[in-house]
């Protein structure tokens, strides 16, 4: 255990008693448990005790996470639609305090997820050391940001290996399992192949689940940030290794958490989504060259849907992967990115929003947590894993003609027999033209089909995106399985349900 302060503007951690070892278990189920303890050292039992506890409920636990469907529920049946970012690692000599300060924003603008990374120079707890020796410093402030999360209602994907581990051109002159530094390969690719190194890896993930998973807001074990980054990427042997080591994982966590990986090209990883036996896909996509975000995510996110048969996530997204030579999201001071980001994934079928990347030079540089209170407010009482949701399709009517072809806006939405939420956007409006000071045109100011819903009376509510609230409403009648509603004239975007009041 550690105690820690802040002083001079830097996280200074002190050992507080004797070391100990610890049980954490989060039972299952109510009632009497019987927990029997084994002690081993060097192969030979030493010692074993058996101890009793009884568990009432999860009182306010929501439960761990599954999968149902596309979408995401917790064991108590409570819905859970991601909101969020990446917050990989303390970016200052604060460290841990730096949580304090993100996640408090986050969760006063409705956002319950964070993705971090076990890295080289934050909470990697196989480095400083030689292979197989934990750096309990590191793993204390994944403990306290781990447990600070479950206060704030913050669920973690956890990534345990960033690719740069296995670049030579970054990391790999200092990772332990080079045999510069004690470990048992010559060359990054032996990682994937080699079986000293996978029966380390193992030996990790024993100990990562026995310290972590008792969490129900251990959202995922990610493998790996990006892996086709890694030098020698080979994708059947890198399959392989997901298929033994997902495998491997399941048998030991026996809270059954979520598996995934990611890569870096966004089509990439075919091979290993379809064979690795994975819980979800992940997209990692970045410009320059991606002028229109929405439409580019949106486009994956159903791709993905349709290939792969399984849920997914955009894991990492952003205007500009650069930190270097003026990067274009500094000119997006309004964070138009986000916007797209965060409305585009929610309307198409992802269980979460896109989280971007530049979290601390970025969204909290320039306050930009706003974007998501407003998406947070809109989808207040909606139920993604119970509502049954397809794509809602969609025709332009305009002066009695129906499919015109000169209405400059589009419709991402979803829908069911009796109700439907869309985004509806100006098409030119995306961060790339609002740098560059494009001059939007107002559009709308015509009626729009949809088709699906059953005979009754709807309500049809008008929603302001940046606002997060409702700005007019009025009722229409569905004849036929059809609904007309008229698209208002707007300017940038606009939001909208359509919710059944009457049969």
């Amino acid at each position: 255990m550690y105690e820690r302060r802040l002083v001079g503007g830097e996280e200074v951690l002190t050992p507080v008693g004797e070391p100990f070892w610890k049980l954490r278990l989060t039972p299952l189920l109510e009632g009497n448990h019987i927990i029997n303890i084994y002690l081993y050292s060097k192969g030979e039992l030493v010692d074993s005790r058996t101890v009793s506890v009884n568990v009432e409920s999860y009182s306010q636990n929501l439960g761990f996470v599954r999968i149902d469907g596309n979408y995401l529920v917790c064991d108590g049946g409570s819905d859970l639609f991601l909101i969020g970012q990446n917050v990989c690692w303390y970016t200052t000599s604060k460290k841990t305090y730096d949580y304090d300060d993100w996640f408090e924003k986050m969760v006063k603008n409705g956002m319950n997820y964070a993705r971090i990374w076990m890295a080289p120079w934050a909470f990697g707890i196989e480095w400083s050391d030689k292979v197989g020796r934990y750096d309990l410093k590191e793993a204390w402030r994944l403990d306290y940001v781990l447990q600070l999360a479950e206060k704030k209602g913050i669920y973690i994907m956890l990534c345990l290996v960033n690719h740069g581990q296995l670049r030579r051109s970054d990391d790999w002159s200092g990772n332990p399992y080079n045999k510069v530094r004690g470990g048992p390969l010559s060359s990054p690719e032996q990682f994937f192949t080699n079986p000293v190194a996978k029966d380390y890896f193992k030996k990790k993930l024993r100990y990562l689940v026995s310290r972590y998973a008792y969490s129900t807001h251990l959202l995922a074990w990610e493998f790996f940030n990006e892996v086709d980054l890694t030098d020698g990427y080979n994708p059947s042997n890198v399959a392989s290794w997901h298929r033994e080591m997902a495998e491997y994982l399941r048998s030991i966590d026996h809270y059954g958490h979520l598996i995934t990986t990611s890569f870096s090209d966004p089509r990439g990883g075919d091979l290993i989504w379809k064979t690795s036996g994975l819980d979800f896909t992940q997209t990692h996509m970045y410009g320059p060259g991606i002028n229109d975000l929405g439409k580019a995510i949106s486009t994956e996110v159903k791709r993905k849907l349709s290939v792969y048969g399984k849920p997914t996530l955009f894991g990492e997204f952003g205007a500009d992967w650069r930190w270097f030579d003026s990067p274009l999201y500094y000119r997006d001071i309004d964070g138009v990115e986000i916007h797209e980001g965060i409305w585009a994934p929610s309307m198409s079928g992802s269980f979460g929003t896109a989280m971007t990347w530049w979290w601390d030079v970025y969204v909290d540089q320039f306050n930009l947590y706003y974007h998501y209170g407003a998406l947070r407010r809109f989808l207040a009482n909606v139920s993604f894993s119970r509502s049954g949701f397809t794509e809602l399709n969609y025709r332009v009517v305009e002066n009695g003609k129906v499919n015109a072809t000169n209405v400059n806006f589009e419709v991402l939405g979803l829908r069911n027999e009796t109700f439907a939420m869309g985004w509806v956007r100006n098409k030119d409006y995306n961060w790339f033209n609002a740098i560059n000071n494009y001059s939007l045109r107002t559009v709308g100011g015509v009626d729009v089909e949809l088709s699906g819903f059953n005979a009754g009376s709807y309500l049809f509510e008008v929603w302001d995106t940046y606002s997060g609230e409702k700005t007019w409403a009025t009722r229409v009648e569905s004849s036929n399985g059809r609904l007309v509603i008229e698209v208002p004239s707007f300017h940038k975007d606009i939001a909208f349900k359509i919710i059944m009041i009457e049969k």
